[in-house]
Protein backbone atom coordinates (compact mmCIF):
# COMPACT_ATOMS: atom_id res chain seq x y z
CA UNK A 1 0.00 0.00 0.00
CA UNK A 2 1.43 3.44 -0.76
CA UNK A 3 1.25 5.78 1.62
CA UNK A 4 -0.07 9.42 0.29
CA UNK A 5 3.47 10.90 1.20
CA UNK A 6 5.11 8.06 -0.93
CA UNK A 7 2.18 8.61 -3.60
CA UNK A 8 3.23 12.34 -3.97
CA UNK A 9 6.68 11.97 -4.64
CA UNK A 10 6.37 8.99 -6.90
CA UNK A 11 4.32 11.44 -8.41
CA UNK A 12 6.62 14.34 -8.64
CA UNK A 13 9.55 11.43 -10.09
CA UNK A 14 7.11 10.54 -12.66
CA UNK A 15 6.46 14.58 -13.78
CA UNK A 16 10.61 15.12 -13.77
CA UNK A 17 11.49 12.02 -15.41
CA UNK A 18 8.15 12.15 -18.34
CA UNK A 19 7.32 15.47 -18.45
CA UNK A 20 10.88 17.54 -17.75
CA UNK A 21 13.58 14.97 -19.13
CA UNK A 22 11.02 13.13 -22.10
CA UNK A 23 12.19 9.83 -20.47
CA UNK A 24 9.77 6.54 -20.33
CA UNK A 25 10.44 4.86 -17.37
CA UNK A 26 9.48 1.31 -16.13
CA UNK A 27 7.07 1.64 -12.73
CA UNK A 28 7.55 -0.82 -10.23
CA UNK A 29 10.25 -2.92 -12.60
CA UNK A 30 10.60 -6.65 -11.23
CA UNK A 31 14.52 -7.28 -11.17
CA UNK A 32 14.68 -10.93 -13.72
CA UNK A 33 14.62 -13.66 -11.82
CA UNK A 34 13.76 -12.15 -8.42
CA UNK A 35 10.71 -11.27 -6.34
CA UNK A 36 12.41 -7.90 -5.54
CA UNK A 37 10.84 -5.05 -7.46
CA UNK A 38 12.34 -0.91 -8.18
CA UNK A 39 10.49 1.80 -8.28
CA UNK A 40 11.45 2.95 -11.12
CA UNK A 41 14.08 1.77 -14.17
CA UNK A 42 15.05 4.03 -17.38
CA UNK A 43 16.10 1.11 -19.40
CA UNK A 44 17.74 2.92 -22.20
CA UNK A 45 20.01 4.58 -19.80
CA UNK A 46 20.07 1.75 -17.63
CA UNK A 47 19.43 3.84 -13.94
CA UNK A 48 17.04 2.56 -11.48
CA UNK A 49 15.51 4.95 -9.22
CA UNK A 50 14.25 4.40 -5.64
CA UNK A 51 12.61 6.63 -2.88
CA UNK A 52 13.40 5.58 0.52
CA UNK A 53 11.61 6.37 3.61
CA UNK A 54 12.22 6.07 6.99
CA UNK A 55 11.77 2.71 7.23
CA UNK A 56 14.88 2.28 4.87
CA UNK A 57 16.92 4.14 7.85
CA UNK A 58 15.46 2.61 10.76
CA UNK A 59 13.11 0.05 12.87
CA UNK A 60 9.61 1.60 11.67
CA UNK A 61 7.98 -1.55 11.73
CA UNK A 62 10.52 -4.04 14.09
CA UNK A 63 13.99 -5.07 13.83
CA UNK A 64 12.60 -8.19 11.65
CA UNK A 65 11.19 -5.83 8.77
CA UNK A 66 13.93 -3.67 8.98
CA UNK A 67 16.50 -6.56 8.47
CA UNK A 68 14.36 -8.03 5.82
CA UNK A 69 14.25 -4.26 4.15
CA UNK A 70 18.31 -3.92 4.24
CA UNK A 71 18.57 -7.34 2.73
CA UNK A 72 16.62 -6.62 0.08
CA UNK A 73 17.70 -3.52 -0.56
CA UNK A 74 21.62 -5.04 -0.60
CA UNK A 75 20.18 -7.71 -2.40
CA UNK A 76 19.23 -5.20 -4.96
CA UNK A 77 22.22 -3.18 -4.84
CA UNK A 78 24.51 -6.16 -5.96
CA UNK A 79 22.25 -7.39 -8.56
CA UNK A 80 22.03 -3.97 -10.25
CA UNK A 81 25.78 -3.42 -9.82
CA UNK A 82 26.54 -6.88 -11.79
CA UNK A 83 24.67 -6.09 -14.51
CA UNK A 84 25.75 -2.58 -14.97
CA UNK A 85 23.26 -1.00 -13.67
CA UNK A 86 23.16 2.43 -12.21
CA UNK A 87 21.00 3.30 -8.89
CA UNK A 88 19.78 6.76 -7.68
CA UNK A 89 18.30 6.79 -4.28
CA UNK A 90 16.02 9.70 -2.92
CA UNK A 91 16.14 9.92 0.47
CA UNK A 92 13.55 11.40 2.46
CA UNK A 93 12.22 13.34 -0.74
CA UNK A 94 8.71 13.25 0.76
CA UNK A 95 9.56 15.34 3.98
CA UNK A 96 8.46 18.71 2.82
CA UNK A 97 8.15 20.57 -0.60
CA UNK A 98 11.17 22.55 -0.09
CA UNK A 99 13.52 19.15 0.49
CA UNK A 100 11.46 17.28 -2.50
CA UNK A 101 11.80 20.59 -5.07
CA UNK A 102 16.13 20.11 -3.64
CA UNK A 103 16.18 16.10 -4.24
CA UNK A 104 13.92 16.11 -7.90
CA UNK A 105 16.34 19.08 -8.99
CA UNK A 106 19.48 16.94 -8.21
CA UNK A 107 18.26 14.13 -10.14
CA UNK A 108 17.29 15.84 -13.03
CA UNK A 109 20.67 17.35 -13.24
CA UNK A 110 22.25 13.80 -12.46
CA UNK A 111 20.03 12.54 -15.47
CA UNK A 112 20.48 14.88 -17.91
CA UNK A 113 24.35 15.42 -16.97
CA UNK A 114 25.10 11.53 -16.58
CA UNK A 115 27.44 10.65 -13.75
CA UNK A 116 29.81 7.50 -13.23
CA UNK A 117 29.17 6.38 -9.58
CA UNK A 118 26.98 2.80 -9.24
CA UNK A 119 25.12 3.99 -6.58
CA UNK A 120 24.30 8.04 -6.05
CA UNK A 121 22.20 8.80 -2.95
CA UNK A 122 20.40 12.13 -2.67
Amino acid sequence: MTSPGEFGIEQAIRAVLEDELGLMPLREWTIPGTAYRVDFYLPTQRVVIEHHGAMHDRPVFGRQAFEELRAADEAKREWLAKQGIKLVVLKQAHVNSEVRSSKLGKLAALLRDGFDDEVVEI
